[in-house]
C-alpha cells in the first residue's frame, strides 16, 4: 500500500511526504517505510538548524508501531508515544505551541464517555528520553544538555535535564512554567550568552510565567570574567576621565575579572530584556546596573553604577538576594550604556539615575 501526503494550500504546518506499507496475507505485522517533510521544525541539529526532512523505517505489529527516524532516532508508539534521540535538539517556541492544543484534545478525551461496548480513550501521553541534545530557545541561543527526559500527560509537562554536575526540572501546566537548575558550570551558559563570557564557578537560576513573558534570575558564584562587551565599553571610557585609574582592574584584558558573585534578574518577552538588576561583585570592582535590551533590533539602554573603592558586602546577603544602593562617594562612577548591542557608546551620568531607573532603593530575597 502506497499513501501520500500533500500540502494543497501550502501551509507550513501540515505534513507532506510518502508512506509505503507492505505485508503477507492476513499478516498482522506490516513494514513500513517512507518520508516526509515537517513545515515546523520541532527538532534543531546540532548547529540549530530546524529539521525538516524525514526518512524512517520499522514495523507494525498487532497495534504496537516501532520507526526508526533518520537512522539515529526511534519511535514506540503502543499506549503511549515514546522517542529515544541522540545529537538533536528541541525548538522550544515551537513545542510550547504544539502543546496546548494537545492540552486541548487531552482534556475532549477525559470528558467524553465511551459508548457501552467500546474500549476507553486513552489519553494522548508522551515520553522523551534524548543524548546529547538541547533545547533552543531561539535561531541563536541554546540550552545544552547531556541527557534530557521529558513526560507529557494529563496536559502537563514535566521534565529533566542534566548537563555536567548541573540539574535542572522543568513544570509546564495550564500556559504555566517553572524551569529551576543548580550545580552547573558556567560552560552551561555559553550557547544562551553573547555578551559575556565565564570560567570556573557554579551556576544557579530559575525561570518562572508564561512562554511570552518569563522572569529569570541566574546566580553565579566564584567565577572568572573573561570578557564582557559593556564592561570592556565602560572600562575604556573610564581610562579617559581624568583620575580614574582605579576603575581599571590590573591584568582584566588578559586574565580576566576574578567575582565572587554574579546576579541578574530579567524579564523576557517578546524579544525584549527587561534587565530589573545586574550584579557583580569582585575585590577589585564592583557594578550594580539595570536597564533594558532589544534583542530584536539590538540595540541597548543601561545604566551602571561602578564602585572600585571598599568593597560593599554583597557576600552577606543570600546567594538569590541583592541590594541595589547608590553609592555618592568619590569612588563611585555612574555610566550610561546606550546603542549597539555589541558596541555600545558609553557617556557620564548622575549617580542618583542608577537608584531612580527602574527601581530606586531595592531590597528582596528571591530564595
Amino acid at each position: 500500500l502506497d499513501l501520500s501526503l500533500s500540502d494543497p494550500d501550502g501551509a507550513q504546518s501540515l505534513l507532506s511526504g510518502d508512506i509505503h506499507l507492505s505485508g503477507a496475507g492476513a499478516a498482522t505485522r506490516y513494514r513500513l517505510r517512507g518520508t516526509f517533510r515537517a513545515g515546523e521544525g520541532f527538532l534543531v541539529d546540532r548547529e540549530g538548524r530546524p529539521v525538516t526532512n524525514y526518512d524512517f523505517a520499522g514495523n507494525l505489529n498487532e497495534g504496537r508501531l516501532e520507526l526508526a527516524v533518520n537512522q539515529a532516532q526511534r519511535v514506540v508508539w503502543d499506549e503511549q508515544l515514546r522517542l529515544y534521540t541522540r545529537d538533536v535538539g528541541f525548538n522550544l517556541p515551537v513545542l510550547l505551541d504544539a502543546f496546548p492544543a494537545a492540552s486541548n484534545s487531552t482534556a475532549q478525551a477525559t470528558s467524553t464517555k465511551p459508548a457501552t461496548g467500546t474500549p476507553s480513550s486513552t489519553p494522548f501521553t508522551l515520553t522523551l528520553a534524548a543524548q546529547q541534545s538541547a533545547i533552543w530557545l531561539d535561531d541563536k541561543r541554546s540550552i545544552p544538555a547531556d541527557s534530557l527526559t521529558v513526560f507529557y500527560g494529563d496536559g502537563v509537562l514535566s521534565a529533566g535535564l542534566e548537563q555536567g554536575g548541573g540539574v535542572a526540572r522543568l513544570d509546564y501546566s495550564n500556559d504555566e512554567l517553572i524551569l529551576a537548575g543548580a550545580g552547573f558550570t558556567t560552560e552551561f551558559l555559553g550557547p544562551i550568552l553573547e555578551l559575556a563570557s565565564f570560567e570556573g564557578g557554579e551556576v544557579r537560576f530559575r525561570i518562572e510565567g508564561r512562554p511570552e513573558s518569563l522572569d529569570i534570575e541566574v546566580s553565579l558564584e566564584n567565577t572568572l570574567l573573561r570578557d564582557y562587551k559593556h564592561l570592556n565599553n565602560m572600562l575604556a571610557f573610564a581610562n579617559t576621565l581624568p583620575g580614574l585609574l582605579t576603575f581599571n582592574p590590573p591584568n582584566y584584558s588578559r586574565d580576566g575579572l576574578p567575582v565572587s558573585q554574579a546576579y541578574a534578574e530579567v524579564n523576557y518577552h517578546g524579544r525584549m530584556l527587561d534587565i530589573k538588576a545586574v550584579v557583580l561583585e569582585s575585590e577589585e570592582l564592583s557594578m550594580v546596573g539595570a536597564g533594558w535590551i532589544d534583542l530584536e533590533k539590538e540595540v541597548t539602554d543601561l545604566i551602571f553604577n561602578l564602585d572600585s573603592g571598599v568593597r560593599k558586602s554583597i557576600g552577606r546577603i543570600p546567594l538569590l538576594g541583592y541590594v541595589l544602593a547608590g553609592g555618592k562617594d568619590d569612588s563611585s562612577l555612574t555610566l550610561e550604556v546606550k546603542g549597539d548591542l555589541y558596541d555600545p557608546t558609553v557617556s557620564n551620568s548622575a549617580a542618583k539615575d542608577v537608584v531612580t531607573y527602574p527601581l530606586q532603593l531595592v531590597k528582596r530575597t528571591l530564595m
